[in-house]
């Protein structure tokens, strides 16, 4: 029983979202079902120690103000792009990151929300600095302040 309990501790922690709950955007034409990282703690595990991401999901990095943003790759073996997006929910910048990476990420504009996606797909989704994401009515209320 107690190996049991230790294996469903560990699969809920390894199979995505901390909370249990995907959340709707949009940006274009193209939907994304995402995770949201609204904590201090969210934020800093993000997509840490997955083995993968499915092609139409992310996760979503929410904070309080716009600022300078910096993201590594900590434990991260899943090849990933991330989008800064400002208070607008206009995306300004893409970078792509590398597997395992310490190095930072910075943002040359300030942000209030980051999205990582699988490395690529924003360009194979054509979406481009200038968009704008659409939130599901249940996102916009659990993230627009």
């Amino acid at each position: 029983m107690r190996s049991l309990f230790f294996a469903l501790v560990v699969a809920a922690g390894l199979s995505g979202c901390a909370d249990g709950d995907l959340y709707r955007l949009s940006i274009g034409s193209i939907q994304l079902d995402i995770e949201i990282a609204d904590t201090e703690e969210t934020r800093a595990r993000g997509l840490m120690f997955r083995e993968s991401v499915p092609e139409s999901q992310g996760m979503l990095f929410v904070f309080e103000e716009s600022a300078v943003r910096a993201f590594y790759m900590r434990n991260t073996s899943v090849p990933l792009s991330i989008a800064y997006i400002d208070e607008r929910l206009v995306i300004r910048e893409i970078h792509d990151m590398e597997p395992f990476s310490l190095e930072s990420v910075f943002s040359r504009n300030p942000a209030m929300y980051a999205l990582e996606v699988n490395q690529g797909a924003f360009g194979r989704w054509d979406i481009s600095v200038g968009d704008r994401l659409t939130l599901s009515d249940a996102l916009a209320d659990r993230v627009l302040k």
